[in-house]
């Protein structure tokens, strides 16, 4: 938990807790959803606004800041289903445990 924020991830035993760590999530495991939606059945919920939406074929890329960075996430457009996210927009970005890694930071 770092200033309220609580994150779940596997890791391999480096990453102990209340030590600094990286959080890797692929940008296709991270699922896009209206902010304040009832995101409650993912393991990880994260605010965050669109700072850009860029079509890539058959895929969506959205830059996203959450907190005081910014993430990438990579969604397959499928037969026109599933929300499109303007920049501007608020959001919540969701994602199982089982698809983060949690990597000690070094000191």
């Amino acid at each position: 938990e770092a200033v309220g924020l609580l994150l779940r991830a596997r890791h391999d035993g480096r990453a102990g807790w209340l030590h600094p760590v990286s959080l890797a999530v692929r940008p296709e495991r991270v699922r896009l959803m209206s902010a304040n939606a009832a995101n409650t059945h993912a393991d990880n919920c994260l605010a965050g606004k669109v700072v850009e939406l860029i079509y890539l074929g058959r895929f969506r890329k959205y830059v996203v800041r959450a907190r005081a960075t910014e993430l990438t996430v990579v969604q397959q457009i499928v037969g026109g289903e599933g929300a499109v996210f303007e920049a501007g927009h608020a959001v919540d970005l969701v994602w199982d445990a089982k698809d983060a890694v949690a990597l000690p930071d070094p000191i």
